[in-house]
């Protein structure tokens, strides 16, 4: 893109997935003008002058002789090219959608302190990419941001961030911990899912919902504390939470989506607020060491096999006039004892 001023490492190796470089090179008009250095090549040098002439032969159909001219080196001339590091120009407000897309080689970029936006799947699939320092101007993560960022073990996000797009981190798998900035809001559907060694997150207090598949498949997470104004949990937003032991849940919330802890299997106590109003199908799903659980007197739906599976649960609290014939498709085991006289 325009925004490339230096290319420091490029890894020829893997001729599979970046065409961008070598093909989009092929138009100067596009993204070429700020490109000034290219230093290591793994035993290849360009000629960037050269590059420069090569002219595109239409929108998506390039010289390929043209470009294996400017390329030099031992063996077959590679006809793509991964970058591995580079430096985006200062002033720069966004990093367009797919920007660096699929770049397996990538283990560090340089972001300008302009940056505002990052698009939709720019650093998606950059599998080697360790770690990256958002800028302070930083307001939103589209979807799919860091998708597959598989190597990433820490990321700082901006004070200023809002919110937090679809899969915005979806199996960054590597990813111990991530602290979320006070400011943000949302957090998109699957954003963390598949983060499978994060141990903690810290909620900031002005989360006010979390979306489906939020943190699906997070097995190392063991704690979570929700924020006061969660007013809603998307469906299987903790689904397979296998090392989490226990949540409240705090006092707005109205609904738990379904499968929202299903088989979170660590989970031993969970506490319900006064004011929810429903719990959907197979919520607590092989929940197998919760013991027990206190239903509070606003509930007016359980859905099918909420509690199913949920082998270790010897008593259900319920507070007087509660209806009990909103408990007859939750598959409450059968060595659970009602008890009447619970007041939330």
């Amino acid at each position: 893109t325009s925004n490339l001023v230096e290319v420091t490492e490029l890894d020829l190796s893997d001729s599979r997935a970046a065409g961008r470089l070598i093909a989009d090179a092929a138009d100067a008009s596009r993204w070429l003008p700020n490109l000034a250095k290219v230093t290591g090549l793994g035993g290849f040098e360009v000629d960037v002058a050269a590059l420069r002439r090569v002219e595109s032969s239409g929108e998506d159909s390039y010289p390929m002789e043209g470009v294996r001219a400017c390329i030099r080196g031992e063996g077959e001339a590679p006809m793509e090219v991964l970058l591995a590091a580079c430096v985006l120009r200062h002033g720069e407000a966004c990093v367009p959608a797919k920007a660096f897309c699929g770049d397996t080689s990538m283990t560090s970029i340089e972001l300008p302190a302009g940056l505002t936006s990052l698009g939709e799947d720019a650093f998606s699939g950059c599998s080697s990419l360790t770690s990256i320092e958002l800028p302070a101007g930083l307001t939103s993560l589209a979807g799919g941001a860091f998708f597959g960022c598989s190597s990433m073990t820490s990321i700082t996000l901006p004070a200023g961030l809002t919110s937090i797009g679809e899969y915005a981190f979806w199996g960054c798998s590597s990813m111990t911990s991530i602290v979320l900035p006070a400011g943000l809001t949302s957090i998109g559907e699957g954003a963390f899912s598949g983060c499978s060694s994060m141990t903690s997150i810290e909620l900031p207090a002005g989360l006010t919902s979390i979306g489906d598949h939020a943190f699906y498949g997070c097995s190392s997470l063991t704690s979570i504390e929700l924020p006061a104004g969660l007013t809603s949990i998307g469906e299987e937003a903790f689904y397979e939470c296998s090392s989490l032991t226990s949540i409240t849940l705090p006092a707005g919330l109205t609904s738990i989506g379904e499968r929202a802890f299903y088989e979170c299997s660590s989970m031993t106590s969970i506490t319900l607020p006064a004011g929810l109003t429903s719990i959907s199908e197979h919520a607590f799903y092989e929940c197998s060491l919760l013991t027990s659980i206190a239903l509070p007197a606003s509930l007016t739906s359980i859905g099918e096999g909420a509690f199913r599976g949920c082998s270790s649960m010897t008593s259900i609290e319920l507070p007087a006039g509660f209806d009990e014939s909103i408990l007859r498709f939750a598959r409450v085991p059968s060595s659970a004892i009602l008890r009447f006289g619970y007041f939330p």
